[in-house]
Protein backbone atom coordinates (compact mmCIF):
# COMPACT_ATOMS: atom_id res chain seq x y z
CA UNK A 1 0.00 0.00 0.00
CA UNK A 2 1.32 3.74 -0.69
CA UNK A 3 -0.08 6.47 0.97
CA UNK A 4 0.13 10.49 -0.07
CA UNK A 5 -0.23 12.80 2.75
CA UNK A 6 -2.11 15.64 1.21
CA UNK A 7 -3.17 18.16 4.18
CA UNK A 8 -0.63 18.09 7.00
CA UNK A 9 -2.18 21.02 8.53
CA UNK A 10 -2.78 20.43 12.31
CA UNK A 11 -4.13 16.68 13.72
CA UNK A 12 -6.09 15.90 10.62
CA UNK A 13 -3.54 14.52 8.13
CA UNK A 14 -5.49 13.99 5.39
CA UNK A 15 -4.21 10.40 3.19
CA UNK A 16 -4.83 9.37 -0.31
CA UNK A 17 -4.74 6.14 -0.86
CA UNK A 18 -2.87 4.52 -3.83
CA UNK A 19 -2.88 1.21 -3.67
CA UNK A 20 -3.83 -0.87 -6.67
CA UNK A 21 -2.28 1.88 -8.86
CA UNK A 22 -5.20 4.72 -8.31
CA UNK A 23 -3.17 7.43 -10.02
CA UNK A 24 -1.70 5.43 -12.95
CA UNK A 25 -4.83 4.80 -14.39
CA UNK A 26 -5.37 6.78 -17.80
CA UNK A 27 -6.42 10.10 -18.04
CA UNK A 28 -7.12 10.46 -14.30
CA UNK A 29 -8.98 13.36 -12.64
CA UNK A 30 -8.81 14.39 -8.96
CA UNK A 31 -10.56 16.83 -7.27
CA UNK A 32 -8.76 18.37 -4.09
CA UNK A 33 -10.80 21.26 -3.44
CA UNK A 34 -11.25 22.74 0.03
CA UNK A 35 -9.16 20.11 1.46
CA UNK A 36 -7.12 22.38 3.13
CA UNK A 37 -4.05 21.69 1.51
CA UNK A 38 -1.00 23.71 2.09
CA UNK A 39 3.23 24.27 1.65
CA UNK A 40 3.24 20.72 2.98
CA UNK A 41 0.72 19.20 0.83
CA UNK A 42 1.72 20.34 -2.05
CA UNK A 43 5.54 18.72 -1.17
CA UNK A 44 3.75 15.29 -1.54
CA UNK A 45 1.77 16.19 -4.73
CA UNK A 46 5.19 17.85 -6.52
CA UNK A 47 6.27 14.11 -5.76
CA UNK A 48 3.43 12.88 -7.53
CA UNK A 49 3.60 14.76 -10.68
CA UNK A 50 7.03 13.98 -10.76
CA UNK A 51 6.60 10.36 -11.02
CA UNK A 52 5.05 9.69 -14.01
CA UNK A 53 1.55 9.09 -13.22
CA UNK A 54 -0.91 9.55 -15.49
CA UNK A 55 -2.92 12.16 -13.85
CA UNK A 56 -4.09 14.37 -16.71
CA UNK A 57 -6.12 17.15 -14.63
CA UNK A 58 -5.55 18.01 -10.73
CA UNK A 59 -7.55 20.74 -9.32
CA UNK A 60 -6.62 22.61 -5.99
CA UNK A 61 -9.24 25.35 -5.71
CA UNK A 62 -9.75 27.31 -2.40
CA UNK A 63 -6.92 25.87 -0.42
CA UNK A 64 -4.43 27.54 1.32
CA UNK A 65 -1.13 26.90 -0.56
CA UNK A 66 0.53 30.05 -1.25
CA UNK A 67 4.24 29.64 -1.92
CA UNK A 68 3.48 26.02 -1.84
CA UNK A 69 3.06 26.60 -5.69
CA UNK A 70 6.59 26.49 -5.98
CA UNK A 71 6.63 23.07 -5.18
CA UNK A 72 4.17 22.16 -7.93
CA UNK A 73 6.12 24.61 -10.73
CA UNK A 74 8.87 22.34 -10.57
CA UNK A 75 7.30 19.02 -10.62
CA UNK A 76 5.54 20.81 -13.77
CA UNK A 77 8.41 21.28 -15.52
CA UNK A 78 9.89 18.00 -15.44
CA UNK A 79 9.48 15.71 -18.87
CA UNK A 80 7.36 13.09 -16.80
CA UNK A 81 4.75 15.18 -15.72
CA UNK A 82 1.33 14.46 -17.81
CA UNK A 83 -0.70 16.98 -16.59
CA UNK A 84 -2.71 18.30 -18.49
CA UNK A 85 -5.29 21.18 -16.68
CA UNK A 86 -4.43 22.37 -13.20
CA UNK A 87 -7.20 24.74 -10.86
CA UNK A 88 -5.33 27.30 -8.41
CA UNK A 89 -8.55 29.22 -8.32
CA UNK A 90 -8.52 31.00 -4.49
CA UNK A 91 -5.08 29.53 -3.14
CA UNK A 92 -3.92 32.59 -1.89
CA UNK A 93 -1.25 32.58 -4.15
CA UNK A 94 0.77 35.74 -4.08
CA UNK A 95 2.42 38.06 -6.53
CA UNK A 96 5.90 36.54 -5.65
CA UNK A 97 5.03 33.30 -7.15
CA UNK A 98 4.21 34.22 -10.78
CA UNK A 99 8.10 33.84 -11.62
CA UNK A 100 7.83 30.04 -10.90
CA UNK A 101 4.64 30.12 -12.41
CA UNK A 102 5.85 31.39 -15.56
CA UNK A 103 9.09 29.26 -15.81
CA UNK A 104 5.93 26.41 -16.15
CA UNK A 105 4.57 28.23 -19.16
CA UNK A 106 7.86 28.21 -20.91
CA UNK A 107 8.97 24.99 -20.08
CA UNK A 108 5.70 22.63 -19.56
CA UNK A 109 4.78 20.31 -22.63
CA UNK A 110 1.38 19.18 -21.97
CA UNK A 111 -0.42 21.70 -19.90
CA UNK A 112 -3.22 22.82 -21.38
CA UNK A 113 -5.75 24.79 -18.69
CA UNK A 114 -4.09 26.91 -15.89
CA UNK A 115 -6.59 28.26 -13.66
CA UNK A 116 -5.35 31.08 -11.63
CA UNK A 117 -8.42 32.87 -10.58
CA UNK A 118 -8.89 34.50 -7.53
CA UNK A 119 -5.86 34.94 -6.27
CA UNK A 120 -4.44 38.93 -6.35
CA UNK A 121 -1.70 38.80 -8.30
CA UNK A 122 -1.07 42.17 -8.46
CA UNK A 123 -0.02 44.24 -11.94
CA UNK A 124 3.63 42.82 -11.43
CA UNK A 125 2.38 39.01 -10.97
CA UNK A 126 0.36 39.57 -14.43
CA UNK A 127 2.94 41.19 -16.79
CA UNK A 128 5.39 38.06 -15.78
CA UNK A 129 2.92 35.44 -17.02
CA UNK A 130 2.10 37.55 -20.14
CA UNK A 131 5.58 38.15 -20.60
CA UNK A 132 6.59 34.67 -20.85
CA UNK A 133 3.19 33.72 -22.82
CA UNK A 134 4.67 36.00 -25.57
CA UNK A 135 7.95 34.20 -25.64
CA UNK A 136 6.19 30.78 -26.56
CA UNK A 137 3.48 29.27 -28.55
CA UNK A 138 3.02 26.34 -26.29
CA UNK A 139 0.47 23.74 -25.14
CA UNK A 140 -1.65 26.34 -23.06
CA UNK A 141 -4.98 26.83 -24.59
CA UNK A 142 -6.99 28.35 -21.63
CA UNK A 143 -5.79 30.73 -18.22
CA UNK A 144 -8.22 32.00 -16.32
CA UNK A 145 -6.49 35.19 -14.43
CA UNK A 146 -8.00 38.13 -11.82
CA UNK A 147 -6.69 41.19 -12.33
CA UNK A 148 -6.28 44.85 -10.40
CA UNK A 149 -6.64 47.05 -13.51
CA UNK A 150 -6.30 47.01 -16.85
CA UNK A 151 -3.18 49.24 -18.04
CA UNK A 152 -2.16 50.15 -21.00
CA UNK A 153 0.93 47.94 -20.57
CA UNK A 154 -1.27 44.68 -20.13
CA UNK A 155 -3.46 45.74 -22.57
CA UNK A 156 -0.87 45.82 -25.09
CA UNK A 157 0.60 42.44 -23.58
CA UNK A 158 -2.31 40.55 -23.65
CA UNK A 159 -3.06 42.01 -27.43
CA UNK A 160 0.72 40.37 -28.80
CA UNK A 161 0.12 36.98 -27.15
CA UNK A 162 -3.23 36.90 -28.18
CA UNK A 163 -1.30 37.27 -32.00
CA UNK A 164 1.25 35.05 -30.76
CA UNK A 165 -1.34 32.48 -29.79
CA UNK A 166 -4.78 32.64 -31.46
CA UNK A 167 -5.59 29.09 -29.87
CA UNK A 168 -5.13 30.45 -26.43
CA UNK A 169 -7.99 32.00 -24.37
CA UNK A 170 -7.60 34.62 -21.74
CA UNK A 171 -10.23 34.98 -19.21
CA UNK A 172 -9.99 38.19 -17.12
CA UNK A 173 -12.06 39.21 -13.76
CA UNK A 174 -11.47 41.70 -12.01
CA UNK A 175 -9.72 41.30 -8.86
CA UNK A 176 -11.63 44.09 -6.83
CA UNK A 177 -14.84 41.61 -6.25
CA UNK A 178 -12.83 38.92 -4.57
CA UNK A 179 -10.56 40.93 -2.57
CA UNK A 180 -14.14 41.91 -0.45
CA UNK A 181 -14.91 38.51 -0.08
CA UNK A 182 -10.94 37.45 0.50
CA UNK A 183 -11.00 37.18 4.57
CA UNK A 184 -13.93 34.19 4.03
CA UNK A 185 -12.43 32.22 1.42
CA UNK A 186 -9.38 30.87 3.08
CA UNK A 187 -8.10 30.69 6.53
CA UNK A 188 -4.53 31.35 5.99
CA UNK A 189 -1.74 29.80 8.00
CA UNK A 190 1.54 31.45 9.41
CA UNK A 191 3.84 29.06 7.09
CA UNK A 192 2.11 29.70 4.19
CA UNK A 193 2.14 33.49 4.03
CA UNK A 194 5.84 32.99 3.13
CA UNK A 195 7.20 33.75 -0.68
CA UNK A 196 11.00 32.32 -0.73
CA UNK A 197 10.52 29.55 -2.93
CA UNK A 198 10.16 25.87 -1.06
CA UNK A 199 13.09 23.29 -1.57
Amino acid sequence: TSDLVLGLSGPRARVLDLQDGLLFQENLYLSLSRHNITRRGCRHLSKLLREDSSLASLDLGLNPIAAGSWCLCEALKKPSCNLRCLGLCSCSIPPSCCQGLASVLLSAQRLETLDLGQNILGRSGITVLLEALKQNNGPLKSLRLEMDESSTEIQKLLKDVKDINPNLTIECSDARATRSLWGELLPLHPEDLLSDPVP
